[in-house]
């Protein structure tokens, strides 16, 4: 009887063990609700007890408070993905820039395109994002001819948000996400994932509707655990990754907001295969191979995304689009021979060499997007989105080298649907004060050792 007692509680046991994990994070979750809301007080001896003279601010309570929550959120999505072992192996690195010893860790083709293309076939549209501009990543892909490459920034349990999303978009949306796009993943050292990052999700049995509907009402997807924490957004460790990483010869480092005209990769290779120096360019004094961009322009629309350069100037003429950033930083993408551009339809179908320019002034401050090699210097890690003018360190290198800028005609980028205004100063401007005094402290230090590295040049002046 005894022995038949065992084997029953046995069986119990192994029956409901299976769903410890579940109920595990739920009761933490409850006793973390009600510690924070007041109705559950923990004793002393279970948790640290803090004297009256140090207790948190109610601004601080409430921020630590949205941070577990966050985290216990996050953790709870990351349970509910099956993971699995990868085809290939991933490997851990550094990041382009800094390396191993940097602050940053990076995991290569975490999640693979299903097609291949040759490393002269086409462009590789390269960008980076975070988990609430994901969605563009599909529009950018469906306009593309061409592979896409793309940095993930998912700090901490931002992993588990990315990775829920990146299961639907792969397997319920658009084909494009998963017949071009290549997803890395990259994140701070002090912030690593709370899953193991050398599993992938389970793409086997996808429940579509279920993943959608999750999304759709489920806000702690949304409310990213970077946002809650105050985190910078190390944009240019993103742009580095994407663009190391790509598999072709030519590509166009550009935001994940920004959409390209319809044609623009195979066009642009049509170009290059026929191009005829018909430009003026300055005589070379040696005969090592010229040192070249070729920009893509950038424009805002109210509305609609136009595909062809027809229908921009259209919206162009009508006031329903503007060159990009016209109206709150006119100098940053205002380019050589504007007027001429958005006036001159050029041949339909393809991509001309409509002028050309070095970054000397009025263009000391000009930040264009181009398509180029893997040759050319990469960006300041050490910038971050927040601090503003993240590019500016690489323009300044890319003059000091002589870097020609070739402006392309028919070829464009348009941001997504909104004209940006001018705007009162808002609590978020406020907050990005210290990132904007250290992106300028930054800036100093690494234009200061460019200069010693190539030699000053008057013609490149720091802005």
């Amino acid at each position: 009887m005894t022995g038949l007692c065992s084997r029953r509680i046995l069986r119990l046991r192994l029956q409901y063990s299976r769903y410890w994990f579940m109920l595990v994070p739920t009761v933490a979750l409850i006793l973390f609700i009600f510690s924070v809301g007041g109705g559950f007080s923990f004793p002393c001896t279970l948790m640290t007890c803090h004297s009256e003279e140090s207790l948190p601010s109610p601004d601080q309570k409430r921020n630590g408070e949205l941070s577990s929550l966050s985290d216990l959120n996050g953790i709870e999505i990351c349970l509910s993905i099956k993971f699995v072992e990868p085809i290939q192996p991933l490997e851990l690195t550094g990041s382009p820039q800094l390396g191993t010893k940097g602050p940053y860790v990076v995991v290569y083709n975490y999640l693979k395109s299903s097609k291949f293309y040759a490393i002269n076939e086409t462009v590789t549209f390269t960008t980076h994002s975070t988990p609430e501009f994901m969605n563009n990543v599909g529009t950018i892909a469906e306009r593309w001819d061409g592979p896409v490459s793309v940095a993930l920034f998912v700090p901490s349990t931002d992993f588990c948000r990315t990775l829920h999303r990146l299961i639907f978009l792969r397997n319920c949306d658009k084909a494009a996400y998963r017949e071009k796009v290549t997803w890395h993943l990259y994140w701070p050292k002090d912030s690593p994932p709370p899953s193991s990052w050398s599993l992938v999700p389970d793409e086997t049995q996808v429940e579509c509707e279920k993943l959608a509907n999750d999304y759709r009402h489920n806000i702690d997807l949304k409310q990213t655990w970077r946002a809650v924490n105050h985190l910078s957004y190390p944009i240019n460790v993103g742009r580095n990754v994407a663009r190391q990483a790509s598999t072709t010869w030519f590509v166009l480092p550009s935001d994940v907001e920004l959409f390209p005209s319809i044609g623009l990769a195979p066009q642009f290779m049509n170009f290059i295969s026929h191009q005829s120096n018909n430009l003026k360019m300055p005589p070379r004094l040696n005969k090592d191979p010229p040192r070249r961009v070729y920009v893509v322009p950038v424009f805002e629309v109210k509305e609609i995304l136009p595909n062809k350069k027809e229908e921009l100037i259209i919206q162009l003429a009508r006031n329903s689009a503007v060159y990009f950033h016209r109206l709150v930083c006119p100098h940053c993408q205002r380019f050589p021979g504007i007027r001429k551009w958005i006036t001159e339809i050029g041949t339909p179908g393809q991509i001309h060499a409509m002028s050309w320019t070095q970054r000397v002034p009025p263009y000391h401050r000009w930040e264009p997007i181009f398509v180029c090699s893997p040759r050319e210097p990469l960006y300041d890690e050490l910038l971050s989105w927040d601090g503003l003018q993240d590019k500016m360190t690489q323009m300044h290198e890319l003059c000091l080298l002589g870097y020609e800028f070739v402006i392309l005609d028919r070829a464009f980028l348009v941001h997504a649907p909104g004209i940006k205004r001018p705007t009162r100063r808002s609590s978020r401007n406020s907050e990005r004060d210290a990132f904007v005094k250290e992106n300028a402290r930054i800036y100093e230090q690494v234009v200061t050792m460019l200069d010693t590295k190539y030699g000053g040049n008057t013609k490149c002046p720091h802005h």
